[in-house]
């Protein structure tokens, strides 16, 4: 049950990162999930998929790549950015 908070965490900063970058819709995310990690990818992924309902990641996928360690981290994501204002008409 631990990878609900883990997941909570992970699910923070991927939000606050896109944020910051303007993002308009999270596409996809890679993880680093080390064997060692004692954590489940299928229970990241739901709760995951709990978590990021209604936001910019709510279709977001979720890629893993195995460690022999007891490493998770992201890795990097792939994200869709806002459209920027439009520059103003300047000659009217």
């Amino acid at each position: 049950m631990h990878e609900l908070g883990v997941t909570k965490a992970l699910f923070d900063t991927i939000m606050k990162a896109a944020e910051k970058n303007h993002a308009e819709k999270i596409n996809d995310i890679y993880l680093v999930l080390g064997k060692k990690s004692g954590i489940e990818a299928e229970c990241v992924e739901y709760y995951f998929s709990l978590l990021s309902e209604g936001t910019m990641a709510e279709k977001a996928r979720l890629h893993f790549s195995p460690e022999e360690e007891s490493a998770f981290y992201i890795d990097r994501m792939e994200i869709e950015e806002e459209d920027p204002e439009p520059a103003a008409n300047t000659n009217d």
